[in-house]
C-alpha cells in the first residue's frame, strides 16, 4: 500500500507534526485490519515506531548494548575461570584485578542500559497510548448525536480505555524483545568462534523458537479477540447499572440486572481462560526447552573439554550465557503472546475510527444579515430510514424569540439539534450568522463535582455573567446549599431535583452570553410561578439574543414572537401566535389541549414550595 503521509523530512527536525500523526493513524486503520497474525502485528508495531521514534530508538539502543554486555559477561566469566580461578587452584598468581574489573564493567553496563531500555519502553507505550486516546476522543467529539444513539456506551468507553490499553500492550516488552535478537545473534557468533559444535546448537535453537512462536500466535489470536469483545460488553453492562440505578431499584430489577452482569463477567472469564490455556502451554514448553538445552550444553561441553577442544572456562561461559538467555527468551515469548491482544485492541479502535465524520453543512451568513438562521429544504433521516425532518425551509430573524410546538415525535428536538450543530442534515442547506450557540436540554447534563464547576464548566467565565445567569434562571438556591456553590453534586446531579437541575443548566447557558439560546422544553420541571419568573427574566435580558425554544405550555408559547408548528417532521404553520391560532385548526386543537394541562399545572404549583 502506498504511504499517504508526509515524509518525516518535511517536518521540523525531531518532531512528528499533527498532520503526520493523523496520516500514520489513518494508515494503521486501513492496513492492520487487512492482515492477520504476525503480519498484522508487524504493521501495527511499524506504525507505533513512526508515531514515536525517539523512545523506540533509545530503548532498542539500550537493549542492544545490554545484549552485548550480556555476551561480554559470559566472555569475561570464561576469562575469569581460565585466567584466575584455574591458575589459583594450581598455585599460580593470576591477574585478579584486571579480569575482575572487566567482569564488573560488563555488570555495570548491563545495569545502566537495562534502565535506559525500561524507561524508554515505558515512554514508548505511554506516548502511543496517549495518541490512541486523543484520536478516539477527537472521533467522538466530531461525530453527531446520532452516532452515539446507535452505539452501545460500553463499546465507546472500551475504545478509549480497555481497547486502547490492549492495543499498546506489545510496546512494553518490544525494545527488549528486539534486543534479544541482537543477544541471540551475538551469542551464536561467540559460541561459533570458540567451538563450532556449540555454535551449531545455538543456530538450531533459533528456528525452533520461531516455529513454536508461530504456532502459538495462530492458536491464541481468536480467544484474545473474543476477550476484547466480551470486555466491551461487560463495560456496557456496568455503565447501564450505574447510569440506570434508580430505575433498576424502582422497578425491582436488581436480580435480573445481577444475572445479566454475572453472565457478562462469566463470558469474560471464559474467554480469558481459553487464551490463558494456550499461553500456559506455550510457556510450559519454554520452561522445558531451556533446561533441556542447558543439560545438552553441559554434556556436550564436558565431552569437548575431554577432547581438549574447549577449556573449562569456555564451557562455564557458555553455560552462564544460556542461563542468562532464559529471561530474554521468556520475554520474547511474552511479547509474542501480547501481539495478538494488541492487534485485537487496535482493530476494535479501527472499527470505530473507520466511521466517517459527516461533512458539516452549515454555511455562514454575512455579519450584517438580518437573519440568525436560514434553512432551505433541510431534511434529516435516521439510520433506520425514518424521516425526522422533511424539506424544512425556515428563516429565523436575529433577536427574535421562536416557539417550536407539535406532538411528540414531530421533530421539535431534532430541529434544535440541527440549529446547534449536534446533527448534520441529510440534505438541504443551513446558513447561520453565528459560530456558536448555547443549548439547554430537557434532561440537562450536570457533572459530578462542585456546583460552581457546573456553572462554568471550568472555563473562564465573567462573575457578572454568572450572577446574571443565576438571577434569570431563578437558580440562587445554589447559595443555600450546605457548602454553597462549592457543594458537590452527584453524577448527573442526582442530589438535585429535576427543576433545580434545569435551572442550573439554564443559568450556565445564559452565563455563556451566546448570541443564540436554544431551549428544549427547558422549563418542563418547573412549577407555573417559577416558570413565569424565568420567562420574564429571559425577556428582560439586556442584549439582542436569538431564542428558539421547544414549548409545551401556553406560557412558554406566549413568550415568543413567532410560533412554528411541526407535524411528522414538516412545517404546518409559522407566524405570530395570534395569526397562527386564527388560521390553523391543528394549532387551535393543540393549544386547547395545552391550556387544559397548563391550568392543572398552575393549580398544582400553588402547593409547591421549592419550585422544583
Amino acid at each position: 500500500m502506498a504511504q499517504n503521509y508526509p515524509k518525516e523530512s518535511d517536518a521540523p527536525p525531531q518532531e512528528i507534526t499533527e498532520e503526520i500523526t493523523e496520516a500514520i493513524i489513518e494508515e494503521i486503520t486501513q492496513e492492520v485490519p487487512q492482515k492477520a497474525g504476525f503480519a498484522a502485528g508487524r504493521a501495527l508495531v511499524a506504525g507505533y515506531i513512526r508515531l514515536h521514534p525517539k523512545p523506540f530508538i533509545a530503548g532498542v539502543t539500550g537493549s542492544a548494548i545490554f545484549a552485548l554486555a550480556t555476551v561480554g559477561s559470559s566472555w569475561s566469566l570464561a576469562k575469569l575461570t581460565d585466567e584466575v580461578i584455574t591458575p589459583a587452584f594450581a598455585g599460580e598468581d593470576p591477574p585478579v584485578v584486571g579480569v575482575f574489573l572487566l567482569f564488573s564493567l560488563m555488570g555495570v553496563l548491563r545495569v545502566v542500559f537495562a534502565v535506559v531500555r525500561r524507561v524508554n519502553a515505558a515512554y514508548l507505550r505511554i506516548d502511543n497510548l496517549a495518541t490512541w486516546q486523543k484520536r478516539v476522543v477527537r472521533q467522538l467529539t466530531d461525530q453527531p448525536m446520532s452516532y452515539f444513539r446507535r452505539r452501545p456506551t460500553g463499546d465507546l468507553l472500551s475504545a478509549a480505555e480497555t481497547d486502547a490499553d490492549a492495543a499498546v500492550t506489545i510496546l512494553s516488552p518490544l525494545p527488549y524483545a528486539l534486543g534479544v535478537i541482537v543477544l541471540l545473534t551475538t551469542s551464536a557468533g561467540w559460541m561459533i568462534s570458540i567451538d563450532w559444535v556449540l555454535g551449531l546448537l545455538a543456530v538450531v535453537l533459533l528456528p525452533f523458537l520461531a516455529f513454536s512462536n508461530q504456532i502459538f500466535e495462530k492458536h491464541v489470536e481468536a480467544p484474545v479477540k473474543q476477550t476484547q469483545i466480551d470486555l466491551a460488553s461487560l463495560s456496557g453492562r456496568v455503565h447501564e447499572l450505574v447510569d440506570g440505578f434508580s430505575a433498576i431499584k424502582a422497578l425491582g430489577l436488581e436480580e435480573r440486572t445481577r444475572q445479566e452482569a454475572h453472565g457478562a463477567v462469566n463470558r469474560v472469564a471464559e474467554s480469558k481462560i481459553r487464551a490463558l490455556k494456550v499461553r500456559s502451554a506455550f510457556e510450559v514448553a519454554q520452561e522445558v526447552l531451556l533446561p533441556t538445552v542447558n543439560v545438552a550444553v553441559l554434556l556436550l561441553g564436558a565431552y569437548r573439554v575431554r577432547s581438549e577442544a574447549l577449556t573449562v572456562g569456555q564451557v562455564a561461559g557458555v553455560l552462564g550465557l544460556f542461563n542468562l538467555l532464559v529471561w530474554p527468551l521468556r520475554l520474547l515469548a511474552w511479547a509474542l503472546a501480547d501481539l495478538p491482544r494488541s492487534v485485537a485492541g487496535a482493530n476494535r479502535i479501527n472499527e470505530m475510527l473507520a466511521t466517517p465524520v459527516p461533512e458539516k453543512k452549515v454555511r455562514a451568513l454575512p455579519n450584517d444579515d438580518l437573519h440568525a438562521y436560514e434553512l432551505e429544504n433541510v431534511s434529516l433521516m435516521h439510520d433506520d430510514g425514518r424521516v425526522a425532518l422533511d424539506s424544512i425551509s425556515l428563516t429565523i430573524r436575529r433577536g427574535s424569540k421562536l416557539a417550536v410546538v407539535g406532538a411528540t415525535g414531530s421533530g421539535k428536538s431534532t430541529l434544535l439539534d440541527l440549529l446547534s450543530g449536534l446533527e448534520q442534515p441529510t440534505s438541504g442547506t443551513i446558513r447561520a450568522a453565528f459560530d456558536t450557540s448555547a443549548m439547554v436540554f430537557q434532561e440537562p447534563l450536570i457533572l459530578s463535582g462542585p456546583v460552581q464547576d457546573n456553572l462554568t464548566l471550568r472555563l473562564p467565565t465573567d462573575a457578572e455573567a454568572i450572577e446574571e445567569g443565576l438571577r434569570v434562571a431563578e437558580a440562587h438556591f445554589v447559595d443555600d446549599l450546605p457548602n454553597g456553590r462549592a457543594t458537590v453534586v452527584g453524577e448527573r446531579g442526582v442530589t438535585l431535583s429535576g427543576g433545580q437541575r434545569q435551572r442550573v443548566a439554564l443559568a450556565r447557558a445564559i452565563a455563556r452570553r451566546s448570541p443564540v439560546l436554544l431551549l428544549d422544553d427547558t422549563t418542563s420541571s418547573l412549577d407555573a410561578q417559577t416558570e413565569e419568573r424565568v420567562l420574564q427574566g429571559l425577556a428582560g435580558l439586556d442584549r439582542e439574543q436569538t431564542m428558539v425554544l421547544v414549548a409545551a405550555r401556553p406560557s412558554s408559547i406566549s413568550f415568543a414572537d413567532e410560533v412554528l408548528v411541526l407535524r411528522e417532521g414538516r412545517i404546518v404553520a409559522f407566524g405570530p401566535h395570534a395569526e397562527v391560532l386564527a388560521t390553523n385548526t391543528e394549532y387551535q386543537v393543540l393549544m386547547e389541549a395545552l391550556s387544559k394541562d397548563d391550568s392543572f399545572t398552575e393549580r398544582l404549583g400553588e402547593h409547591c414550595c421549592d419550585g422544583s
